[in-house]
């Protein structure tokens, strides 16, 4: 890191390594994201077919 602060020539910066962290982390967060709402699309779904609808954590 202080290479690269002094200006000397790397292969591979921090910054590519920083950036690259970055984009793996919010890949994974859209999948988890995307997962979760399939879940719960396939809840409402059971939920529907079952006719109920099973508590929710509604704050007002």
């Amino acid at each position: 890191l202080s290479k690269e602060a002094g200006g000397e020539n790397m292969d591979v910066t921090f910054i590519m390594v920083h950036g690259q962290d970055t984009l793996m982390t919010t890949m994974m967060l859209l999948d988890t994201i995307s997962f979760t709402i399939d879940e719960y699309e396939r809840l409402a779904a059971i939920e529907k077919q079952l006719g109920i609808a099973l508590p929710t954590n509604d704050i007002h």
